[in-house]
């Protein structure tokens, strides 16, 4: 078991070395391609941080989940819905339209309402799948339409405009990039240096040895689920704050980003293997190379970002695969 854990601890570390060879890749390419002032402007490095740290924040939950040897299909719903939920709420706490001024108390009222809409929809997922023993494809697949029919019906698929300057000023500059610092630091330090964490790890590995051994594995994926669920509401708030409105139609696919980016990051679709700095670091290679096609593509770039994400995707997959029957025949 010591040997084991030795080589993944190795195969991680060569997994995050070769993250950080890609990234560097990916901006030499960018600068062969001549768009070198383009991609270092001022205005394009802070709407790329800006959009590293927004996608972070529910990547990372996602991570959690994974590792778990689950999967969250609801995380764009939950994005647009608890947005959505929380600029109601500001509207309601501050008054005058959705503008002016805006006490510090409404507006943690108004976060912790989004945060609310993410813990209960957390808690959804673990009842359905430890209680009514739903697989989370289904459970969170449910939740994924569900959430988003219900964005729609509450506001009539309008948005909700919300333009408090104390609200809006959350997603300016970067200052997602720093929420998402604190995100990566916290969730880090709960799968690394934690109990919890390093049972997450354990029921992802496998569920049926963690549950013989004592594990409780119905919380487990309660924290699991209900740790998506937050940052994804999270992300939702500084989506919302970012735009000036809360739309039931934000978020939408951001669900597949959020897999794409801890797939590259090295989590293991079955579970049990990848870690948060991973993670980080297949954000910063997705959001990069996205970036990149939108500098370097002059023909339809947004067309083009799909194929790229789906093609990383499948390139990244399978080269964890083939590590893993490596580090088995060893």
């Amino acid at each position: 078991m010591r040997s084991l854990r030795a080589g993944l601890g190795r195969l991680a570390g060569a997994r995050e070395a070769g993250l950080l060879a890609a990234i560097l890749i990916v901006v030499g390419i960018i600068v062969v391609c001549g768009k070198s002032k383009e991609f270092f402007g001022a205005t394009n490095q802070v709407n790329l941080w800006r959009q590293i740290g927004l996608l972070g924040m529910f990547a990372v939950g996602e991570a959690v989940v994974i590792i778990a040897g689950g999967i969250d299909l609801s995380v764009g719903s939950v994005i647009a819905f608890a947005g959505m939920v929380g600029t109601l709420a500001l509207n309601r706490l501050g008054g005058a339209g959705g503008s002016g001024d805006l006490s510090g108390g409404a507006l943690l009222s108004g976060v912790l309402a989004a945060l609310g809409v993410g813990l209960l929809t957390g808690l959804l997922h673990t009842l359905l799948i430890t209680r009514l023993k739903l697989p989370p494809f289904i459970a969170t697949l449910g939740t994924l339409a569900g959430l988003r029919s219900a964005a729609e019906l509450i506001t009539n698929s309008v948005p909700v405009t919300c333009a408090y300057e104390r609200f809006r000023v959350l997603s300016q500059g970067t200052n997602p990039l720093y929420a998402f610092l604190v995100v990566l630091l916290l969730v880090g330090l709960m799968m690394r240096g934690s109990r919890a964490g390093r049972q997450i790890a354990a029921l992802g590995g496998n569920e049926e040895a963690a549950r013989l051994s004592g594990l409780a594995t119905g919380r487990l994926k309660g924290y699991a689920y209900g740790v998506c669920a937050v940052l994804a509401a999270l992300g939702g708030v500084f989506y919302a704050a970012y735009s000036g409105q809360g739309d039931p139609r934000a978020g939408q696919a951001y669900e597949l980003r959020a897999i794409a980016a801890c797939v590259v990051g090295g989590c293991s679709l079955a579970g049990g293997e990848g870690t948060i700095l991973g993670v980080a670091l297949g954000v910063l290679l997705l959001e990069i190379t996205l970036n990149g096609i939108m500098l370097v593509v002059s023909s339809n770039p947004t067309q083009w970002q799909g194929l790229v994400v789906g093609v990383v995707v499948i390139a990244a997959v399978a080269l964890n695969n083939a590590r893993q029957r490596r580090l088995g025949k060893r």
